[in-house]
């Protein structure tokens, strides 16, 4: 018999541990696998604020998120809106 968990990192704890020791004392394979993190496709077309108010919701940190709005304001996307609204002034 196999067992195949699906973990998250921060699944990893003393209950998780528990149930390994258990599935090894019955003689059972066990695969962990890494769980993966599905991506949603990226609108490049949204306002950048947009955007932000969408992962505000999400409850990250205010520092994750002035990061994260540094590094989409100086992506490709939107380094080029706003050289061409500067362009534009």
């Amino acid at each position: 018999m196999q067992a195949i968990l699906n973990i998250k990192l921060n699944e990893i704890d003393d209950h998780l541990l528990n149930v390994i020791k258990e599935l090894l004392s019955r003689n059972i394979e066990i695969v962990i696998k890494k769980e993966t993190i599905e991506l949603e496709s990226f609108d490049k077309n949204l306002p950048l604020d947009e955007v932000m108010r969408e992962f505000s919701k999400f409850g990250y940190s205010e520092n994750f998120l002035g990061d994260l709005k540094t590094g989409f304001e100086t992506s490709e996307i939107y380094a080029e809106r706003n050289e061409n609204k500067a362009s534009e002034r």
